[in-house]
């Protein structure tokens, strides 16, 4: 994995003691609704696609069928998933937009499963805490431009906390006529900053809920 790859990795291990108190807390905190799902829509492309986001007639009929323009019950959206409450897949399943394997249709990527706790900071910078039907707590993590192998539970609550996260990496490699490919053997270091989610939402209201900006006076 480079370190442009979006790093996801997933396990099974159980937390420490001293991230338990972190996270009562943000939990607490937190407004969530149990086993909140995945909504992955599958589509059919021609295979010389590289790039296949759900179309937009076909999102809008995911997202009016749920009200999701109207009550701020989608928590986060990525280019061929929703990630709605139990509550609203059980709407869309009784509305035939439910599937496995159809194409056009959602299915939950977690299976049986549900997400229990959920920070969903900024896009492509999320981190999910998973019960699944077996009862077993596994994480998912996103982090955009920050490497598998680094990433940490402490970078997504430091930033939840209004704290900038800094590391270091590895300079990338360079090619050049001259000297072909090279590989630095230096570190660079990279912020990422606590308010990189307030560029496209408002701050949080009253209620913890951040409305997307619009062009109009509120």
């Amino acid at each position: 994995m480079t370190e442009g790859d979006y790093p996801k990795a997933e396990s099974a291990r159980s937390f420490r003691p001293e991230e338990n108190e972190k996270f009562v807390k943000l939990f607490n905190e937190q407004k969530f609704r149990p086993r909140t799902a995945i909504l992955k829509v599958w589509f059919k492309y021609p295979t010389n696609m590289f790039f296949q986001p759900i179309p937009a007639q076909d999102k809008i009929t995911f997202t009016n069928r749920i009200d999701g323009f109207y009550k701020p019950e989608i928590y986060y959206t990525d280019t061929d998933s929703l990630y709605i409450s139990s509550s609203n897949w059980d709407k869309l399943n009784e509305a035939g937009l439910v599937s496995e394997n159809e194409n056009s249709k959602g299915k939950n990527d977690y299976g049986d499963g549900g997400i229990i706790f959920g920070l969903y900071l900024a896009p492509k910078v999320k981190y999910n805490i998973i019960l699944t039907s077996d009862g077993i707590l596994k994480e998912k993590k996103t982090f955009k431009g920050y490497s598998n192998y680094k990433i940490k539970v402490e970078d997504y609550i430091q930033l939840a906390s209004g704290h900038d996260v800094t590391n270091e990496f590895d300079k990338p490699w360079v090619k050049s006529f001259t000297d072909g490919i090279v590989i630095p053997n230096e570190k660079q270091k990279k912020v990422f900053r606590s308010y990189l989610n307030l560029v496209k939402r408002k701050a949080p209201n009253s209620e913890g809920i951040m409305y997307p900006y619009t062009t109009e006076k509120n």
